[in-house]
């Protein structure tokens, strides 16, 4: 009778763990819409992310409530593989929990990425098959300049407290921007919608077509924000120390254009959606 009620001990322990996946995975979708429009996933289209301070200090907080469900599963009674899986989400978790603190978000680019390069794909990375879609496709180019001021605003914050990415690295970052705010490259954003035919959009001819999204000049004009804010200030002369961390290990970190929520998930689910653990 040992056998069975040793089974039934796993069985419950790794039901338990794979709740706090799937719980954790549903979360990172509409935290992450970007995310979770790449994974196939399609609720949040219309949606870009909210990286607000109350909104980075909520998802602080649901990372350490997630860490204290996970402290609750009794690793000793998983089997080796499903060890392996709660070992690597608890340490996406603490890692989150620690870029949080660190301030990672208040450094979300540099001269080879960041939080603006993957937004001219959109067109390419959305589906436009109905008026549905090109609503949503619509309803993000009009979220794009909060979601830019966001990101400003979180950056001013790095300033404040001398956090920011060493001058080096930020060498040519205006030329990755330079896309979003000329007016000759609008076309970019708007070709997909000269593409609708009569039929291509739930038979509603025109009607998606004729819906530019609002405030382009708004959403150049919030980039052109950053490239002002950089030379002097996000771009110091020298490196400088802040919060107790040399400039020399300032280097190694990198941004992030969302902290570290993208990564508080199972291996197994990260496997089974084709992603790269700390991509």
């Amino acid at each position: 009778m040992l056998a069975p009620i040793v089974l039934l001990a796993v069985t419950s322990e790794v039901a338990k763990l794979h709740a706090i996946f799937d719980k954790t995975w549903e979360r990172q979708l509409r935290e992450s819409p970007m995310f979770a429009t790449s994974v196939g996933r399609h609720e949040y289209d219309d949606k870009l992310p909210s990286i607000t301070p109350a909104d980075l200090a909520r998802r602080q907080s649901e990372r350490k409530a997630t860490l204290a469900d996970l402290a609750k599963v009794d690793r000793a009674k998983l089997p080796p593989s499903e060890r392996v899986n709660y070992d690597i989400f608890k340490e996406d978790l603490e890692e989150g929990i620690e870029s949080y603190d660190f301030g990672d978000y208040e450094m979300p680019l540099n001269a080879d990425s960041g939080f603006h390069s993957g937004f001219a794909r959109l067109a390419k990375e959305m589906p436009l098959a109905t008026t549905k879609d090109y609503e949503n496709y619509i309803s993000r180019l009009n979220a794009w300049p909060r979601y830019v001021r966001e990101q400003i605003a979180n950056m001013r914050l790095g300033l404040k407290s001398g956090m920011t990415v060493p001058r080096a690295t930020l060498e040519g970052v205006d030329k990755t921007i330079e896309v979003h705010v000329r007016r000759s490259d609008e076309e970019r954003f708007l070709a997909a919608l000269r593409q609708i035919s009569n039929d291509g959009a739930g038979g509603r001819p025109g009607s998606i077509a004729q819906r530019r999204p609002r405030r382009g000049h708004e959403r150049r004009q919030r980039l052109q924000g950053v490239p002002r804010l950089l030379p002097e200030r996000v771009c110091p002369r020298r490196a400088h120390h802040a919060r107790g961390i040399g400039a020399a290990e300032r280097t190694r970190v990198l941004p992030v254009q969302d902290p570290r929520i993208h990564h508080s998930q199972s291996h197994a689910r990260a496997d089974s959606q084709n992603r790269t653990r700390r991509g």
